[in-house]
């Protein structure tokens, strides 16, 4: 978990690292919300639940963020539109 700590909070460019760490913490977290309501443990589950919603949330919006402007523009395209 440390490890995938410190590959979110550094801006790296390898997009398969921050991948895995993403996974990573999201199968801690359901793995947590699933053990405590099956120990019979319900409160101990919105916790992880909660942090399981905004691991997802980040993530799409990084993913959004990441996507480039527009995907159907021509390669070139607002180079020749500028000149």
């Amino acid at each position: 978990m440390m490890l995938d700590l410190r590959a979110l909070s550094r801006r790296i460019d390898s997009g398969r690292l921050r991948e895995w760490a993403f996974a990573g913490f999201f199968f801690d977290l359901t793995g947590a919300a699933y053990l405590h309501v099956m120990a019979g443990d319900f409160a101990g589950a919105p916790p992880a639940i909660v942090l399981t919603a905004l691991l997802v949330a980040t993530y799409l919006i990084g993913a959004k963020a990441a996507a480039p402007a527009d995907v159907n523009a021509a390669p070139g395209a607002l180079q020749a539109s500028g000149a």
